[in-house]
């Protein structure tokens, strides 16, 4: 079966989505402790340490640095873009959104080492549905109804404010582009996505990636789509 990234879309990711300067030393140091089987924690900790980094580089990080043995394991997982096409497609719904959210402002998303995209906003603050949330919903709907899966399922985390206008926004969009859709509210998004062992999750969450058969980093896919369409940098950015 054909893999996402393609050769020639994770260079256009890579170039767009860069490691930044300022931490590929420490970046290296990282990856060389968790080749040894040293915890990410104590990985990032000691390197961090060393570094005299601040609390933000130290997240990143966490963030981008992966051991080979998990990012062999997640590759054979990871599905080409146009493969939601008549397949079942589970959506993480915030995780998604933040990031697409974080591509429309232009703030800091990086191509990491499983070749996910992940930004370094949500853990320093909580989401908030904002000015950018209508056209990340857009993109995405756009984009599914491009490549229409037989059926579409979107978690979305009922303790974020306003979870449920965003679900009622959602069915409203998806409705429009004629898409059959569920928007559901839950307490436990992780848990539920972990057993979704049918069809395809799309999240960058590396613990529900692990749990799955087949994964998809939508918001990269909504990037090269894009990109390729020649859409202008105000509407979706690279770094």
């Amino acid at each position: 079966m054909e893999r996402y990234p393609h050769s020639h879309e994770l260079d256009l990711l890579k170039k767009h989505f860069p490691t930044p300067h300022d931490i590929e030393d420490a970046l290296e140091e990282v990856r060389f402790l968790m080749e040894k089987n040293y915890p990410r924690k104590y990985a990032v900790r000691c390197v961090g340490d060393h570094h005299r980094l601040e609390q933000m580089k130290r997240y990143m990080l966490g963030r981008i640095a992966y051991p080979s043995q998990v990012v062999s394991c997640r590759a054979p997982k990871r599905v080409g873009c146009n493969h939601i096409i008549e397949d079942v497609i589970w959506i993480d719904g915030y995780n998604v959104l933040i990031t697409l959210e974080t591509m429309l402002d232009g703030k800091p998303l990086f191509l990491c080492d499983d070749y996910f995209l992940r930004d370094i906003r949500g853990v320093f603050r909580g989401f908030k549905i904002g000015s950018k949330t209508k056209h990340a919903l857009e993109l995405m709907v756009s984009y599914l109804g491009r490549y229409p899966p037989s059926e579409i399922h979107i978690l979305l985390d009922s303790r974020i404010s306003k979870s449920g206008e965003l679900a009622g926004n959602l069915r409203t969009l998806l409705k429009r582009e004629g898409l059959p859709t569920d928007v559901i509210l839950s307490t436990c998004v992780d848990f539920e996505l972990k057993k979704k062992n049918e069809g395809i999750v799309a999240t960058a969450d590396g613990a529900i990636i692990d749990c799955v058969k087949r994964v998809i980093d939508l918001p990269a896919c909504i990037w090269l789509e894009n990109y390729r369409m020649n859409i202008q940098p105000e509407r979706i950015k690279g770094r």
